[in-house]
């Protein structure tokens, strides 16, 4: 909520009228959001989406309207903090975040502070891309941490808290962009080297997850123009497997996430995690099953018009076969 405006009298305990600040709302055993001449605005309940809010406004402890709301959602992809009266001293920005079953991640690509005492004094301009799962923290200067606290079921927003000495200063809604980012890329520091593997698309099943891999590029440490493994055939891992590479590289995948949009990977060197990275494959349309036996060429080509997920089966519509 960016935005409170009524044209009544004010008084003290009430937001002030025009106030242009974010706050954040909890809603079911939240407060309500005082207003004035006795109203208050009650956040009942969000749908399970996450992009409609059912609330009650009360007047003197009794309810005179309700209405669903729609918000636009529109991404906001930096949390931005200032004190009181001060210009922005923290930007975090955010590429994207991951829902799994077991584990949240967010990524974030710049981040950017300045002294509170001397503004013009920069302590962190990082352009770098880093990780961060629940349950960590990014750890800034003048004791300020950014907490990711939840992820939404789509994956799509962020709830974030910071705080300084222990103590919470600030907490936003942030929503990324979530653009498709399809290829996991990774050198040694201090090297030339490449890992590069592409993500044609995901999938999150009942009892399995799946992606496919259909481009490997690798290069020694040594010597980056000496290639170890190219190769642009099309593979499929499950999640709790590891893709083998050379000189002790494996790229582990560790979850998918709910709607079968993103994967989180983990590449290890010598059974060490090196690097993580959420994947947000394409997935383009790709309706049509073939397969090629090496010895005789035989071809077997299936085309899928349709699929379809009940809550007891399972469907698929065929319309073509060729053998």
């Amino acid at each position: 909520m960016d935005s409170i405006a009524e044209s009544t009298s004010r008084n003290s305990s009430a937001i002030p009228i025009d106030n242009q600040s974010e706050i954040v709302v909890e809603a079911w055993n939240g407060e309500p959001l005082k207003l004035d001449d006795g109203y208050e605005l009650a956040l009942k309940s969000v749908d399970i989406d996450g992009n409609k809010v059912y609330q009650e406004l009360y007047k003197d402890g009794v309810v005179v309207d309700s209405k669903v709301i729609i918000p636009a959602n529109e991404a906001n992809g930096t949390f931005v903090y200032s004190r009181p009266g001060r210009l922005p001293n923290i930007k975090v920005h955010f590429k994207n975040f991951f829902r799994g079953a077991d584990r949240d991640a967010i990524t974030v690509d710049s981040i950017w502070q300045s002294c509170e005492a001397n503004p013009h004094s920069i302590l962190i301009k990082d352009s770098r891309s880093l990780t961060i799962t629940s349950g960590k923290s990014l750890k800034l200067e003048e004791e300020y941490e950014l907490a990711l606290k939840s992820v939404d079921i789509d994956g799509n927003r962020a709830y974030l808290e910071l705080s300084r000495k222990g103590q919470l200063v600030d907490s936003q809604v942030i929503i990324a962009a979530n653009e498709v980012d399809d290829t996991f890329v990774y050198s040694k520091p201090g090297t030339e080297q490449k890992i590069i593997v592409h993500f044609k698309n995901a999938y999150r099943g009942s009892d399995h997850d799946l992606i496919t891999i259909d481009k490997i590029l690798q290069t020694t440490e040594l010597n980056p123009y000496r290639i170890l493994i190219s190769s642009n055939k099309s593979l499929t891992v499950t999640t709790g497997d590891a893709l083998k590479f050379e000189e002790g590289y494996e790229l582990a995948v560790k979850a998918v996430d709910i709607d079968g949009n993103r994967v989180y990977v983990e590449l290890l060197k010598d059974q060490r995690v090196v690097d993580s990275k959420i994947i947000i494959a394409a997935n383009d349309v790709d309706d049509t099953y073939f397969y090629s036996e090496p010895l005789t060429g035989k071809e077997i080509v299936v085309h899928f018009k349709n699929s379809f997920r009940g809550a007891d089966k399972d469907l698929a519509t065929i319309d073509s076969i060729l053998q």
